[in-house]
């Protein structure tokens, strides 16, 4: 039942079909009241041509309210496709407000023509229930719709898009973050902890079909393990995509396993699409894409790119450590379920280096860089700490900092100065880069730098 919920959470049509079927009951209801009124007050003596006559003003005027929605749909749309990324689309059509309010004007178009065509086979000459109630969904559908055109004119600025998605990221990470913090079985550990794992035997369970995956039963994969007296890793997270054949599973114990009976398939729900509800990560991808394309000749827009690099050190600083290894313990506190965490260095990697590739030659779009890396390293641990200074330097080498403008050098490098002194990379920033201490003396000036 959970996955059934959650598979139509990602459905487009489910919220308008809930407002057609509650908009459908609604007209049966109000139809029903007004034959139960033999003497309605004088004030209420509506007749049915009345109500006809709305209705069928209703009707054309909806019609016209619902085509222009569904073009602004598709003018958003293109709009994302265009200017953000094909992958921001979903974000748009799951949205409640879109949803909602064309839910509402299909749902007011199905009552007044129940509406209408009850009122030709009921027998009574008034319809006061009827006609109210149409007269507020009238009013309240020119309401929704001079809001929906404001909602669309907002949702095509790109800072209200980046902000959306970094609100939706960070409010995900801390539920994350709460979550383990709440739950004694949960714990994360680093690769060192786990080191003992590597000399058990491994029974690989491999996937059937080819999918998105969106979830993993883990109070049953736990159960089993320890009915087994065995350690399962998960070697594909949610959200990532596999093919027939691939490794989802590690069954890990002294001895290995010669045969899994079980079938694991009920355990892992796979989709032909991603969920975005479980995809937490997916944000700083889509940054990662709207930035390149800003930094496109194109476009040329570098304002947008710094914007997102910032977000995206937001984000990975908001992470913090929880990118490690979650285990889920049994009632024994032994480890049982390892969900294998994200290697920073290619988190790094897959997020900067696109940006590095089309901004190199834009120090500003590298200075900014560098600043997401203090921020982010302001709360780090060692290993994050690590990372984040030798993909520093690893940016810095396509620098030609010898041959640097003035103004140039001391940006870049009162950036990269303060991120080797969060990073207690002090002396390696010296070693690398043949620092003198007047230069020393010299970026130290900046206000900014946290020793």
């Amino acid at each position: 039942m959970k996955k059934f919920l959650e598979n139509l959470k990602t459905k487009v049509y489910v919220p308008p079909m809930i407002f057609i079927i509650t908009f459908a009951l609604l007209s049966l209801v109000v139809v029903m009241i007004d034959k139960s009124i033999v003497h309605p007050p004088e004030a209420l003596q509506f007749p049915r041509s009345f109500l006809q006559s709305m209705l069928l003003m209703t009707i054309g005027g909806i019609l016209t309210v619902v085509t222009i929605t569904f073009s602004s749909i598709m003018v958003v749309l293109t709009t994302y496709s265009g200017q953000f990324s094909p992958r921001t689309l979903n974000d748009f059509l799951i949205r409640k407000v879109p949803l909602r309010i064309l839910g509402y004007f299909l749902g007011i178009l199905v009552y007044a023509a129940l509406v209408l065509t009850l009122s030709f086979s009921a027998g009574n000459s008034f319809f006061p229930v009827s006609t109210i109630v149409s007269t507020v969904l009238l009013i309240i559908s020119f309401i929704l719709f001079a809001y929906y055109i404001h909602y669309v004119s907002k949702s095509i600025q790109i800072n209200y898009y980046i902000d959306s998605l970094v609100h939706s990221a960070i409010k995900a990470i801390k539920t994350y973050q709460t979550s383990i913090k709440e739950d004694p079985s949960l714990v994360v550990k680093t690769p060192d902890e786990l080191e003992a794992l590597s000399q058990k035997e491994g029974t690989p369970y491999h996937a059937k079909t080819t999918g998105y995956i969106t979830d993993y039963a883990e109070d049953k994969l736990v159960a089993f393990a320890k009915e087994k007296g065995v350690i399962i890793l998960v070697e594909k997270p949610v959200g990532a995509h596999v093919f027939e054949e691939d490794t989802l599973l590690r069954f890990c114990a002294e001895k290995a396993m010669h045969s899994l009976d079980e079938d694991f398939d009920e355990l892992i729900t796979l989709s032909n699409e991603p969920n975005p509800y479980s995809e937490y990560l997916s944000s700083t991808i889509k940054l990662t894409e709207i930035a390149v394309r800003a930094l496109s000749p194109g476009v040329n827009d570098p304002a947008t790119a710094m914007h997102c690099i910032q977000q995206i050190g937001y984000i990975l600083k908001t992470l913090s450590d929880s990118h490690q290894n979650l285990v889920y313990l049994d009632d024994e506190g032994e480890d049982r379920l390892i969900m294998q965490g994200i290697n920073f260095d290619q988190l790094l990697y897959d997020t900067f280096y696109q940006i590095k590739l089309y901004g190199t030659k834009d120090y500003k779009v590298i200075q900014s860089i560098l600043t997401s890396f203090a921020r982010i390293a302001k709360e780090a641990g060692y290993f994050t700490k690590q990372s984040l200074w030798d993909f520093a330097k690893y940016i810095m080498d396509d620098i030609p900092h010898r041959n640097l403008n003035d103004y140039d050098y001391k940006a870049l490098f009162r950036s990269l100065y303060q991120l080797a002194i969060l990073t207690n990379q002090k002396e390696d920033y010296k070693k690398t880069y043949n620092q003198s201490n007047k230069d020393e003396e010299e970026l130290s000036k900046n206000d900014a730098i946290e020793t």
